[in-house]
């Protein structure tokens, strides 16, 4: 079977095999079919939660935030290592298929999880649209989190307060998601990820009512 579209010559152990969907023994675009959810769009299911509890001045508040059947086409940089002369996610170039002895076309391969890396082979077949590169992302977030103080009413009558709130307001601190491992977030929606991930930030205030 035809798999890379040059006879398998460009083919190296541990690359993509490919369905040939329509029996015709060539891989092409004859045999692509629809996968995943729409691109680039947000989440078809999204959701939300919140949780508070106060104790003797104490008070904790806790906003999450969540989505689901969204699709990640990992492109650029993610798929295809050194792409355009950038860099490569750390991944890509540790847990890739690779002889034992570069300098020894005779070496063993040593297996990995993605393809062997070929600088400039952008259109190999490895790097063809397929579910290898597809990841319907899931994901939960800690949108923000802040816990407080409220002052006993003999310290804030001190400074003539009727009540004195500290807090510290903390955003995004970490989410519970199925892209970890590809070191990007889960609410980006660049397919290369070259955007700013959603920063966390920590807040630290204070309330004072007369």
């Amino acid at each position: 079977m035809n798999i890379d579209g040059q006879g398998n010559r460009t083919l190296l152990p541990g690359d993509l095999i490919y369905e040939d969907v329509n029996g015709d023994r060539v891989i092409n675009s004859l045999d692509q079919r629809p996968i995943g959810y729409a691109q680039g769009a947000t989440p078809f299911l999204t959701f939300g939660f919140n949780a508070q509890a106060e104790w003797k001045g104490i008070s904790l508040s806790l906003d999450f935030a969540g989505g689901s059947m969204q699709s990640l086409y990992r492109a650029g940089i993610l798929r295809i290592p050194y792409d355009a002369d950038w860099n490569s996610p750390e991944y890509l170039l540790t847990d890739r298929w690779h002889q034992a002895d570069p300098y020894d076309n005779g070496s063993p391969w040593i297996a990995g999880t993605y393809p062997a890396v070929r600088k400039g082979y952008s259109s190999h077949s490895n790097y063809w649209n397929s579910d290898f590169w597809l990841t319907n992302i899931r994901y939960l977030r800690l949108k923000t989190l802040e816990l407080g103080y409220t002052l006993p009413a003999t310290v804030s009558e001190k400074i003539r307060a009727s009540r004195l709130r500290v807090y510290v307001n903390i955003s995004n601190l970490f989410s519970l998601d199925n892209v970890g491992k590809y070191q990007i977030d889960p609410e980006i929606s660049a397919t290369n990820a070259m955007v700013y991930p959603q920063q966390r930030t920590t807040m630290l205030g204070f309330n004072v009512s007369f």
